[in-house]
């Protein structure tokens, strides 16, 4: 799955649908960290909370981080798992990007799940999220 993200696309990212309509980037978004920060090798997703919700501030928003470099310096790393199966109580949000899932789970609700057909990652949940100027 990482060749999925390398490299990240820098803002304004994929294009996202949910259930095959486009979503907002406010509603959705994965971009690669600011290259000005050296951040441009992470991935920090953006999701409007609760899942559906068209986010006008930072506060309405759920952050996730893939940053296998730890180049946030945040510890990120450590939270990012590959490779693994899904948790049994996972929720398919209907969030895509080309063959790119987002699944939940109610279990782990500091991690987002990112499902390419069999192949899992885990990405923790930023939180304040993570930003630079």
């Amino acid at each position: 799955m990482g060749d999925y993200f390398s490299p990240p696309a820098p803002f304004p990212g994929p294009t996202w649908t949910k259930n095959g309509r486009s979503v907002e980037g406010t509603e959705l978004n994965s971009i690669a960290g600011p290259e000005h920060c050296g951040w441009q090798s992470a991935v920090l997703l953006h999701l409007g909370w609760p899942p559906g919700t068209v986010s006008k501030t930072i506060e309405g928003v759920r952050q996730y981080v893939r940053d296998p470099k730890d180049v946030l310096d945040g510890g990120y790393d450590k939270g990012l798992r590959r490779h693994i199966t899904l948790p049994d109580d996972a929720a398919d949000t209907g969030y895509r990007t080309g063959k790119l899932q987002l699944w939940l789970t109610p279990s782990d609700p500091d991690g987002a799940y990112l499902r390419v057909q069999n192949d899992v990652e885990r990405w923790p949940r930023a939180d304040p999220p993570v930003a630079c100027a």
